[in-house]
């Protein structure tokens, strides 16, 4: 009803009180040689400066009266546009070879900047589950879990340190006995389970869990996967705000 959807906008407006708390959230978190975001992280993100971007977004979220103007840049940057951590799908859609290629060089900018090995990222439905592209260097795991989007089975990434021997320099299977808790290897199913392993040449096992004990997914609402804008990849990422500014 209006009653409830005005309700849930009060909690969530800047100020509000689940508004108050998601504010502790960063919108950018950088965990080892792992980096999350919501949509998306260039390069000019990162020479602004995610504390300063973290900074913004949790006061704006508290309804600080200094950053309520959404055009100041660390917002902007943040949520102002196609381009902007939130609401770009830059490196969550499919591309030809030749303009992928762009858009991974544009990623490994950015992670290069933060001395980081991958990015993981929502927002945008992956039809097939949780998936990667450029090398492992984005994670896309928005598969549509919500009962509003298209109750698909859960799933999620785990990423472990793991010790690596002569004979397991980095391939996909595990060879040191490392269990994580799950059954090793490719498309291996236990207690409802299905998995897929990556071990890159640092050690970290990238697991993909896909809980198939979930319910069934709804037809009729696969016109909510896509975005109905037209996305393009940038060949270079506008510079979008003023160094040194909020």
């Amino acid at each position: 009803s209006s009653v409830l959807v005005e309700a849930r906008a009060r909690l969530f407006k800047p100020g509000g009180a689940l508004a108050r708390d998601l504010s502790r959230n960063p919108t950018v978190l950088v965990v080892n040689d792992t980096v999350f975001a919501h949509g998306a992280l260039f390069p000019e993100h990162v020479e602004f400066g995610l504390e300063k971007i973290n900074s913004a977004v949790s006061k704006w979220m508290r309804g600080d009266a200094e950053v309520q103007d959404r055009k100041i840049p660390s917002l902007f940057l943040a949520s102002g546009g196609r381009y902007s951590i939130m609401w770009s799908r830059i490196y969550s859609s499919n591309y030809p070879p030749e303009i992928q290629r762009q858009v991974c060089h544009v990623l490994r900018e950015a992670l290069s900047r933060l001395r980081a090995r991958r990015l993981v990222v929502g927002h945008t439905i992956q039809p097939e589950g949780i998936n990667c592209v450029c090398d492992g260097g984005v994670w896309r795991i928005d598969v549509g879990m919500s009962l509003e989007m298209l109750n698909r089975p859960a799933e999620w990434l785990e990423i472990r340190r793991v010790a690596l021997t002569r004979e397991d320099p980095g391939n996909s299977s595990n060879k040191s006995g490392e269990s994580n808790g799950h059954a090793n290897g490719d498309d291996n199913r236990q207690n409802g389970h299905e998995e897929c392993h990556l071990t890159d040449e640092a050690g970290s096992r990238i697991t993909v869990i896909t809980n198939q004990a979930h319910g069934s997914q709804e037809e009729s609402k696969q016109h909510q996967l896509a975005s109905t804008e037209e996305v393009q990849p940038p060949a270079a990422t506008p510079h979008m705000y003023q160094k040194n500014s909020v």
